[in-house]
């Protein structure tokens, strides 16, 4: 019954039938000031009759008292031989079942005697054996209607004329629940009580405590608003009960439960944020294109709004002391528990069959177990094994979906179990807290997942499968998670002490939608609504570690990409020894992480590899922060190493190709979410990764990015000791971003350059990076951009009398733009062995070894590149086979040597008869005719040898 029906019944009974005398008349009495709720009393002002009594009777004034509870209010009202029900004034009593005059009033039970109970001076413990007096005056009074409201419980007492004497108050305590009768009412009844309260509950007339006679008091009890709320947490696991204690016994009453909507709407779980697309973004900037706008999506919603169920038990009672409201689970769990230290374990081994038709009320009734303790005593442990086999969650009987909900110091033990979702919603998250919110990190403490696997099966379009916040304390070990089509599969916020260890991500169902599989976020409104528990108060997630786990066949692994600016970073998140396969965008999202590692990590086939971007369509700003701007500048400390890195090809969502982006925050324009300018972060170590790309470049747009480390408004970065190969650039570092140190890397078949700065990018110290010559260029740095520092070349060889390049077609050791090819300055140690000339060649004097240095003077800096000429004997001897024969259309590698401790860079090859074997610059002989041709190899020398190519 809700606060509406109370008013409804009030105003009914301020319009009263009164009966006047024995005569039957009857005067309709309506009042001035009909019945209100709390402190107003309730004034019924009633016309006089003739009685035949000696006492005229007056108006009749409504009287309002006050307990000596200050939280106890109180109104009361009484009927005169009324023909309205008094809980349904709108009704009429059936004729033939109406109450004599001065009998009781029996409600809602038709044709049934009640036995009339041996009460004296309102003491129902004594004188039961008493026979009542034949001469003892019955009790002549009104029909009682009292209403009164405690600590938000609602009571509304009613009874028939002649049960309870007039100007009858009641008082209503709440009263500490006593462990010995709980464990009595779960014993008599078989079941678990997830929650209780108990009341005192007394009537007083005159001043004096009555008890009611000849008859029932019915007795409609509203819960407050948090019980209300705490019901709804246990629908589908658990019964409503009230308990009568009297005289030490405890007797469960006949109660109706109704519902009806209240008036607190249930918060909606709404995540709203940017949709963005990789072809929204310009690759070489990481901002919005020019002209698209941001789309919104809403991850989890509903239309139309819904409210919490106002519940009403109705129960009859013939005497008053202490009551008991209990929430009882719908099944036994005592017999299954064992109890070892602070540790209680609940076994549902033995109750499979039920697991099987009911897994929602038999798990969540063990939980609701566990929180009832835990709620109130961290001290207390629980930890709940279910056996292994496949289970189906759905709440049963109940028309809205609902997750598992767990509570403090709680162990889910799973092992070989598997949950298959049937409900659109979240498979598991937290009970609401009772109480004060403190929000932050303090709501809820110590969870445990332990084995088994969450499957969604596609459910879950718009919520994450596993949604937690508020937390100190959350562990998940060998738990597999899958079949997910919503934004994430696990979602944690304002979460401290964080293992997720030996776990498996897997087998999106791509719904569209899909962001990180395994986000960690910060509680505010619009990033992670949680309704669970509302306290956006901008806490992100600390010391999390996440080890061993497997994320494969996602959009995206692990990570976070939406942030709040300001003091509240993500801080020690650890990500080691983990394998992300088949990540169709991005492996690993790192935004706003400080003190922080990701190291020992095993990606293939990924989009991009590890990005630290703050995307500007991602960030929020917290509530309380002067200089909002200022603080998307931090030093990250994040240390990034020993990982292996293999990036997928066309089957990859990603405009950037990096197997690692080193990024800040930059927007170009101003609006009222962000500022526009750049905020560079910096503190970064990026060092020991093997980071390989696809290989096949070609096929992809020129203006995208394909670098395997790309340094992009960062600054203080420290790269070193990496193998980088097979992408477009090695290192690339562009776009104000700025790399302290970078050294002892190693670079092979690069499309472009082995070490690019671009767009006002800047090295300020390099050495002992190892460039290739199988590339274009070395080094490439534009005009905007600055470099400093000393790499090295692989030796050049070459025989006494050589000359060779450092600016072939293939290759060259400096460049400004990817057409023209610097020479710089040139020098060699020892002029005696080897001479350098101001073009990039170097011409070998005599046997021996010197070092050549090249210099090149770039945006205030000077690169040094050091290679080694090393100068050995001129050929007298060159050695190919005989004779060869090939088929037409086949082709033959020609591998010429020299006389031992000779060499030839580069031989000269001519062929006798171009129209049966041709022979390319390279020493490729095609055979094309049948026929016979000789092939003339000549070294820079003079020295020659020839080879006959036969052709079938």
């Amino acid at each position: 019954m809700t606060k509406s029906r109370f008013k409804r019944i009030l105003a009914m009974m301020s319009v009263m039938m009164i009966t006047t005398g024995m005569t039957g008349e009857h005067v309709l009495a309506v009042s001035d000031n009909p019945m209100v709720l709390g402190d107003e009393a309730i004034d019924s002002e009633v016309s006089s009759g003739n009685t035949d009594t000696e006492d005229e009777m007056a108006d009749a004034d409504t009287k309002s008292e006050k307990s000596d509870d200050s939280n106890v209010t109180h109104s009361e009202n009484t009927i005169e031989d009324s023909d309205l029900d008094p809980i349904n004034p709108n009704e009429n009593s059936d004729e033939d079942n109406k109450s004599e005059e001065n009998e009781a009033f029996v409600p809602d039970n038709e044709n049934t005697e009640i036995e009339e109970p041996a009460i004296t001076d309102g003491d129902a413990a004594e004188n039961e054996d008493e026979e009542p007096s034949d001469d003892k005056e019955k009790l002549a009074s009104k029909a009682f209607l009292y209403e009164t409201e405690v600590n938000g419980y609602h009571f509304v007492f009613s009874a028939d004329e002649n049960v309870v004497p007039d100007g009858t108050i009641a008082e209503v305590k709440v009263i500490e629940n006593d462990k010995e009768l709980i464990d009595k009412i779960e014993s008599s009844e078989g079941r678990t009580v997830l929650d209780s309260v108990s009341f005192d509950i007394r009537l007083y007339a005159d001043g004096s405590e009555i008890q009611p006679e000849d008859g029932m008091v019915h007795i409609a009890l509203q819960l407050s608003d948090e019980a209300m709320i705490s019901q709804e947490e246990n629908a589908g696991a658990s019964e409503l009960k009230v308990i009568h204690v009297h005289d030490g016994d405890a007797n469960e009453l006949e109660s109706e439960e109704s519902r009806e909507d209240s008036d607190i709407e249930i918060p909606s779980d709404i995540d709203e944020e940017a949709l963005v697309t990789e072809d929204m973004i310009d690759p070489e900037t990481m901002t919005m294109k020019e002209g698209v706008s941001v789309p919104v999506m809403v991850n989890a919603g509903v239309s139309d709004k819904e409210y919490y169920q106002s519940t009403t038990l109705d129960f009859d009672t013939e005497s008053f002391s202490e009551f008991v409201v209990v929430n009882l689970s719908n099944y036994p769990y005592e017999a299954n528990m064992t109890v070892s230290g602070n540790e209680t374990v609940i076994d549902l081994s033995n109750m499979r069959d039920d697991l099987v038709a009911d897994f929602y009320g038999v798990v969540q009734g063990a939980l609701g177990k566990a929180w009832g303790k835990t709620k109130t005593d961290l001290s207390k442990y629980y930890r709940i094994i279910i056996p292994a086999g496949t289970y189906y969650l759905k709440r049963n009987e109940v028309d809205d979906p609902s997750p598992l909900k767990v509570g403090n110091n709680t162990t889910i033990q799973m092992d070989g179990v598997t949950i298959i979702n049937q409900q659109d919603d979240l498979m598991l998250t937290t009970r609401k807290p009772e109480g004060t919110r403190k929000g932050k990190f303090d709501d809820y403490h110590n969870i445990v997942i332990s084995g088994g696997c969450w499957d969604a099966n596609g459910f879950s379009t718009t919520h994450s499968m596993i949604k937690l916040a508020h937390m100190t304390g959350l562990e998940l070990r060998n738990v597999t998670i899958t079949g997910g089509a919503s934004p994430h599969m696990l979602e944690i916020a304002a979460c401290k002490d964080v293992k997720v260890t030996g776990c498996t991500f897997k087998d999106t169902r791509h719904g569209g939608n899909e962001l990180e599989a395994f986000q960690i976020d910060v509680q505010q409104e619009g990033m992670m609504t949680y309704v669970q528990d509302p306290a956006n108060d901008d806490y992100p997630c600390k010391n999390v570690e996440v080890s061993n786990c497997t994320f494969s066949n996602l959009y995206r692994g692990f990570g976070s990409h939406g942030a709040i600016a300001g003091p509240f970073y993500y801080s020690n998140i650890n990500v080691q020894n983990c394998r992300f396969d088949n990540i169709i965008n991005t492996a690993i999202m790192c935004t706003m992480w400080k003190n922080s590692q990701i190291s020992g990590n095993v990606l293939t086939n990924v989009g991009r590899g590890i990005d630290t971007t703050t995307y500007p369509w991602y960030t929020r700003y917290p509530t309380e922060v002067d200089d909002k701007p200022k603080s998307l500048s931090y030093t990250a400390n994040l240390i990034i190493s020993g990982n292996s890195i293999s990036l997928g090809g066309a089957d990859r969502d990603s405009g950037t190709w990096a197997g690692i982006l080193l990024s800040g925050y930059y927007s170009a324009t101003e609006t009222d979410d962000y500022p526009s300018g750049l905020y560079p972060v910096s503190g970064f170590t990026v060092s020991g990764n093997t980071i390989s790309g696809y290989k096949d470049w070609g096929s992809y747009k020129q203006d995208d990015v394909y670098a395997d480390i790309y340094t992009l408004y960062a600054k203080g970065a420290n790269i070193s000791n990496n193998t980088l190969t097979d992408s477009c650039y090695g290192i690339l570092v562009k776009g104000s971003g700025e790399v302290s140190s970078l050294n002892s890397n190693h670079f092979g078949a690069e499309k472009y350059a082995n070490i690019a700065v671009k767009n006002g990018g800047a090295v300020q110290d390099m050495s002992s990076n190892v460039l290739t010559m199988d590339c274009p260029f070395g080094l490439y740095v534009d005009d905007e951009s600055s470099c400093n520092g000393t790499s090295e070349v692989a030796a050049y060889n070459m025989g006494v009398g050589e000359t060779v390049s450092t600016r072939t077609s293939k290759f060259s050791l400096f460049t400004y733009d990817l057409i023209d090819k610097t020479a710089g300055t040139y020098k060699s140690n020892k002029k005696a062995v080897a001479k350098a000339t101001k073009a990039g060649k170097v011409k070998g004097i005599k046997k021996g070894k010197t070092q050549i240095t090249a210099s090149w003077e770039r945006g205030g800096g000077t690169v040094y590149l050091n290679f080694t000429a090393n100068v050995k004997k001129a050929p007298t001897k060159i050695k190919v086979p005989k004779k060869k024969t090939v088929r037409k259309g086949t082709t033959y590698q020609l591998k010429p040597k020299t006389n031992k401790g000779a060499f030839c860079n580069k031989y000269k090859y001519k062929s006798s008869n171009k129209k049966v074997a041709k022979v390319s610059s390279t020493g490729v002989v095609t055979g094309r005719k049948k026929g016979v041709a000789t092939i003339t190899v000549t070294s820079y020398n003079g020295v020659s040898t020839t080879i006959q190519i036969k052709v079938k």
